[in-house]
Formats: structure tokens, C-alpha cells, sequence
């Protein structure tokens, strides 16, 4: 009888149900993600003989493990060239009205992501450029920046930065340490 079979929300590839500790993902991507135990891959004929998982990656766990595998010096280079990019937004002193409402001054930011949501977004009108602080050494804040001008800069929840630390990836939880070093 054939093992029951689902898609990972991450990667898009099937997988065996019952060989991923989530719902939603397959066993590698639960892993790369949440830290999870991850299967023994062995692969026959273009897929993993234990968990069913094809070797399919998605754009953003490609980037993780790109960056997962950056030294030291290279994770550091990474950061002075976020904060270069975050310091050219022409909406920089929106971004600080509203992060100065969510921590005392003085506001103390360092960019831990500044990434176009995807690459056409760069150029449009209706663009949208994710960008994830640090803040006071307190909290990580993800925000939304829009190209168009008459749209208002959002941001999600902030996050301490314990908890952030605590979910994030081991990547991650490197870049946090250079900075803080």
C-alpha cells in the first residue's frame, strides 16, 4: 500500500506524511527552517527512498544555505553592504518615525535584511522592499517599504530579540552575534 503523501508549503515537493514532524513541510525544510530532526536521505530514482523528498529547494532556503555557509568575513561584508542599501532608501525617515515607536532613543538601527521582494519589484510602481532591523540591541522589526510614495511604510510586530534568536536560523543567530560582538 502507498505511504500517504503531502506538499510541502516550503519547497513544493511531496513527501511521506508521516516522515516530517510538520504539517506543512517536508522534513529537510522543517529542518533548514525550524530546526527540526531531519531524515537519513537516501535517493533512488529522483526522490528520498524515507521521507519521499525530491531534492527541490525554494528560492528563499536556497539563499539561507548560501548564506548559512558564508564565513565570518563574508556574513560581515553581507551586513556593511545591508546597511549601505538601507541608508540610500529614500523613505529612511519614515522608517525611523516608526521605529522610534517602538523603542526609547536613542534609536540605534542596524539592517539585518533589505531585500526586494522579488526582482521586478525594484523597478515597479507597486515594488515592496522587506526590510528587517535590529533595534537598540532589543528588538528585530520587519517592515514593508513600498515604492510607491503614497503608500504608508508598514511594519509587522517587532519581535524581542530573545525570541527572535530562539526561532531563527542558525545563520541567523550568527549575524546576530557579529553584531553584538
Amino acid at each position: 500500500m502507498p505511504k500517504p503523501k503531502r506538499r510541502c508549503d516550503e519547497c513544493e515537493s511531496l513527501y511521506f506524511s508521516e516522515a516530517s514532524q510538520m504539517m506543512s513541510l517536508c522534513p529537510e525544510c522543517s529542518h533548514l527552517l525550524y530546526d527540526y530532526p531531519n531524515c537519513q536521505h537516501k535517493f533512488e530514482n529522483g526522490s528520498c527512498v524515507n521521507c519521499g523528498w525530491d531534492g527541490s529547494r525554494s528560492e528563499y532556503l536556497k539563499g539561507l544555505l548560501q548564506r548559512h555557509n558564508m564565513s565570518d568575513a563574508e556574513l560581515n561584508d553581507e551586513l556593511v553592504f545591508l546597511e549601505g542599501r538601507m541608508k540610500k532608501l529614500s523613505r529612511l525617515k519614515e522608517v525611523k518615525a516608526l521605529m522610534s515607536e517602538i523603542a526609547p532613543p536613542p534609536l540605534v538601527m542596524v539592517a539585518i535584511g533589505c531585500n526586494w521582494r522579488t526582482l521586478e519589484c525594484e523597478g515597479a510602481r507597486d515594488g515592496l522592499l522587506d526590510l528587517k532591523v535590529l533595534l537598540n540591541e532589543s528588538f528585530v522589526v520587519r517592515g514593508e517599504i513600498p515604492n510607491d510614495l503614497t503608500a504608508k511604510v508598514e511594519h509587522a510586530r517587532p519581535y524581542l530579540l530573545s525570541d527572535y534568536l530562539l526561532r531563527g536560523t542558525a545563520s541567523e543567530r550568527r549575524q546576530i552575534g557579529l553584531i553584538l560582538a
